[in-house]
């Protein structure tokens, strides 16, 4: 094991700065980071700590701190982006530090020293204040071509190679990408363009992945006489995670090179942590092993990772002890940071020889999921030159070929266009939709834009029911073009067909496949494998749980395996086989299938027709994504969407700067191909769709409700009874989230609570009031807060989760509040779009007017405020008018 940073090599890992006062050393890696600011991204130990995720750091012997780890006087706590100072407070000489997560936001509640911004980040502008740390100049190793890009690429070898000094590394030169075009002259040209973008794309996601997770976490091996395998049990923050863990996802622990407890606060409790591993050490050696090993899998210390063939090839991969399996319990232990104990299931491992097997101690963890959307999106742009996956219109459409769009080529009789299309069980269709519905029927590739509010679920579900309704009573799709012949007319025609329903996320596919049974129609929901395990609201119609209860003889099979018992190969293979069958059979007797749209790419799926297929949330999915379930053979391709909302979520840069979160659906509609919009909606008090439909709509939107449906909240204080709607001006100070990564306002979130406990005094249920936000950092505040308020009821959420739903009363926090005049991706008009369509009766709107007014759209929106006497400032209780900013 590598032994600590001595004296010698008390330098800065990236430019071999040595003064005392501006150096940390990460008590994660064991590496020292100076506080030197050479890039305007921050410091050389922010950088460190925000890009590899660690939050821990313990200070120079020479500082004011004494060469102690920097924690919370109260609970701790040693993540420095959480640790705020209060100027005023000292301890031992040095600033007394205090986390906001636990125990300011505690504190808050019932002492206002606590709620004001008093306190300050250890933090800001991205690097160390100065009473924590000096800033010294740059070190005399540093390297010319320094920046973080270069910084970047040796934080992720170091996953693989902890001890890799970064003087070995070379700035790998970007691959330059070629932009997303409007049209294409072949599929090749397509290729080329999407395939480096997916590749690019993929590569950030997992590195992500890879960089995610808690860090230096103790966990405890056990034997589970229940299951009859060997378990471990560590705690998580869930908020360190790109999703939320759930049962049966796929973890990942990798044995911390340094196992000294930073977190113990004195020698002996040290030592006691020591003497455990020990004991365990001895007890896992000297027991049997046999029954509770024999089903983990030795696994080749070998990982995928994208090493250039060159620089680093004479690098070996530095053994670790690592164990994967799947969780198979987890409990809530705090709720305000997020914490859970967590109970995995052993069922792989990789030991280095001579290396004991499951030794208590620090790991890392990570969450293992499995990508094969990668193949599945590649594979889907190569098909579509296959006849038999897609029509030539659709084609021809999708590489933007113009005269193929806004066409209708099927008929329709004037009975047909005047007959009655709602469906049983659902809301009968209004005249937009009833008008969309008929264009559906007569276009093999309809573009149906529905803005907030105004029902697109429930018309995707009636086009539905109606294309499986003409298939059932031989309702033919009849060409435009006239024949002759009848004989040849009659061989020509053809049915919608089996219908295929996609949506990008298992939440959008869930509600649509919940409101087309509803119908009565014969409608299935295929889940993703590694998804089966998990409750579903659409239980009854998921495949495998009708494949399971069709196999129920077999199923012992699955019970045993998943206590841990033997089964042997030849039975488990038999058994996968017969499921494999089953869920076959089961999609072949559906006329409806739902799946997410790289679901669909599945291999249960090959083979089996889709002339019909609608797409949901069409906007907010990548072009490879969408084209997964077209090249199923679509004959007639349907996508609800709208392009005022929120694209596809893209997380590479370079991606983003080349168009890849242009979704499909938008393209097109930039060709020239014309939508149907649903015009009605039923969402919002007329007052609070007034803004959104004149920014964004042009005000081709019509209100299907009045006042009445959304009467006031009369004793919540909103300046005019008659306008649920009001912008609090407050003026807080951004600062980092508690990730690193994100941001938060204190002050800001306070003033949130203080709307949310009026909102309750004035007997508004609590389950009926929403938080939402842009920043992760002020959501998993608020969500702390909330818990620490007594409010634990208030749903909290980003803009972007909160995309398709709804509340009663929104309460929407800006966040960014400086005096640089930033207001980063706030400028989006399609965030501000979704932000201020979520409410039916009230919002309030809470930030800093001055600085959103730098914005054009912002300015815009906060004059509206003002001009409307909408806009406030001051205590809830006393509000009074701004007039000038």
């Amino acid at each position: 094991m590598p032994k600590r940073e001595t004296k010698k090599n008390q330098s800065c890992c990236y430019c071999g700065s040595r003064d005392p006062k501006g150096l940390i050393l990460c008590n994660v890696c064991k590496k020292w980071f100076c506080n030197c600011v050479s890039m305007r991204e921050g410091s050389h130990a922010f950088l460190h700590l925000s890009i590899a995720h660690h939050n821990s750091v313990c200070t120079h012997p020479s500082s004011v701190f004494r060469g102690s780890t920097l924690r919370c006087s109260s609970c701790n706590s040693t993540n420095v982006f959480d640790l705020r100072f209060n100027p005023n407070e000292e301890r031992n000489g040095a600033p007394l530090l205090m986390c906001l997560s636990k125990c300011i936001s505690k504190r808050s509640r019932y002492d206002k020293r606590y709620a004001d911004d008093s306190w300050f980040p250890i933090i800001d502008d991205r690097r160390f204040i100065s009473p924590v740390l000096a800033q010294p100049p740059l070190g005399p190793d540093a390297r010319n071509d320094l920046c973080v890009d270069l910084i970047r690429q040796y934080e992720v070898l170091c996953l693989s190679y902890p001890t890799l000094s970064f003087n070995k590394v070379q700035l790998e030169q970007t691959k330059r990408l070629e932009k997303t075009k409007l049209d294409y002259e072949s599929t090749l040209e397509y290729y080329n363009v999407f395939e480096p973008l997916l590749r690019v794309e993929a590569s950030e996601m997992q590195q992500s992945q890879l960089m995610d997770g808690d860090k230096h976490t103790n966990v405890h091996f056990m034997r589970d006489d229940t299951r009859k395998c060997v378990v471990a049990s560590f705690c998580i923050h869930m908020c360190e995670y790109s999703r939320t863990i759930r049962e049966w996802d796929n973890m990942m622990l990798t044995y911390c090179l340094f196992q000294d407890d930073y977190d113990a606060i004195d020698n002996n409790e040290y030592k006691n942590h020591m003497k455990n591993l020990e004991y365990n050490r001895r007890r896992f050696r000297n027991e049997d092993e046999s029954d509770a090993t024999a089903r983990i899998v030795e696994e080749n210390n070998q990982e995928e990772d994208d090493m250039p063939a060159g620089a680093y090839a004479n690098l070996v991969n530095e053994k670790r002890i690592e164990y994967g399996g799947s969780i198979c319990s987890l409990e809530e232990v705090d709720p305000s940071v997020s914490l859970f104990k967590c109970t995995m299931k052993v069922e792989r491992k990789i030991i280095p020889e001579g290396k004991p097997a499951f030794e208590d101690g620090f790991y890392d963890i990570r969450l293992r999921d499995t990508n094969s959307t990668l193949d599945r999106r590649l594979k889907a742009i190569v098909m579509m030159d296959q006849e038999s996956s897609i029509h030539q219109t659709i084609f021809d459409v999708i590489l933007g070929y113009k005269a193929a769009m806004n066409k209708h080529v099927f008929s329709l009789t004037p009975e047909e266009k005047r007959a009655n299309y709602d469906a049983p069980e659902l809301k009968p269709l209004n005249e937009p939709q009833r008008a969309a519905l008929i264009e559906c029927l007569q276009s093999r590739f309809t573009l149906i834009q529905g803005p907030p509010g105004t029902g697109k679920t429930n018309t995707a579900a009636t086009i539905v029911y109606q294309m499986v309704q003409r298939t059932h009573n031989q309702i033919p799709d009849v060409p435009k073009k006239k024949y002759a012949d009848s004989a040849t007319l009659k061989g020509k025609l053809t049915y919608p067909g089996r219908v295929l329903v996609c949506a990008p996320s298992n939440v959008a596919a869930d509600e649509i496949c919940r409101r087309i049974h509803r119908t009565g129609v014969n409608v299935v929901r295929l889940m993703a494998v590694s998804k089966e395990e998990m409750p579903s609201p659409v239980e009854e119609l998921c495949v495998h749980v009708q494949a399971w209860e069709l196999l129920k003889d077999e199923t012992d099979i699955r019970s045993r395996r998943r206590r841990g018992e033997h089964i042997e190969e030849s039975e488990w293979r038999k058994y996968l086989r017969d499921l494999g069958r089953i869920k076959r059979e089961i999609l072949m007797d559906a006329d409806v299938v739902v799946c997410t749209c790289d679901t669909a790419g599945s291999s249960l799926m090959n083979g089996i027709p889709f002339p019909t297929v609608l797409i949901d949330e069409a906007s907010q999915t990548t072009e490879p994504e969408v084209l997964i379930p077209i090249v199923h053979g679509a004959q007639r391709v349907i996508m609800v969407g709208d392009q005022c909302q929120l694209q596809p979520v893209v997380i590479s840069l370079q991606c983003k700067a080349c168009k890849y979160d242009r979704s499909l659906f938008e393209r097109l509609i930039e060709l020239g191909m014309k939508t149907q919009l649903l015009s009605v909606q039923y969402r919002m008090h007329p007052v609070l769709s007034e803004f959104s439909n004149s920014a964004f709509y042009d005000n081709k939107l019509v209100d299907g409700i009045t006042e009445k449906n959304r009467p006031v909240l009369s004793k919540f204080p909103f300046p005019d009874k008659k306008r649920p709607l009001v912008f609090w001006h407050v003026v807080g100070k951004e600062s980092l989230g508690s990730k690193g990564g994100s941001y938060q306002n204190f002050v800001e979130a306070m003033t949130v609570i203080e709307v949310i406990r009026s909102l309750v005094e004035c007997k508004c249920p609590q389950n009926r009031i929403g938080v939402i936000t842009s920043y992760t950092g002020q959501r998993l505040l608020l969500m702390n807060l909330l818990v620490q308020h007594g409010l634990k009821d208030v749903e909290c959420s980003s803009v972007n989760m909160f995309q398709g739903r709804e509340m009663d009363y929104i309460v929407y926090s800006c966040v960014r509040s400086n005096t640089r005049k930033e207001v980063g991706f706030l400028k989006d008009p399609k965030r501000l779009n979704v932000a201020l369509t979520r409410a039916r009766y009230g919002m309030v709107v809470v930030g800093n007017a001055s600085l959103l007014c730098n914005e054009q759209l912002w300015s815009t929106y906060v004059n509206y405020h003002k001009n409307h006497r909408t806009l406030v400032e001051g205590s809830i209780t006393s509000w009074r008018i701004k007039r000038s900013l």
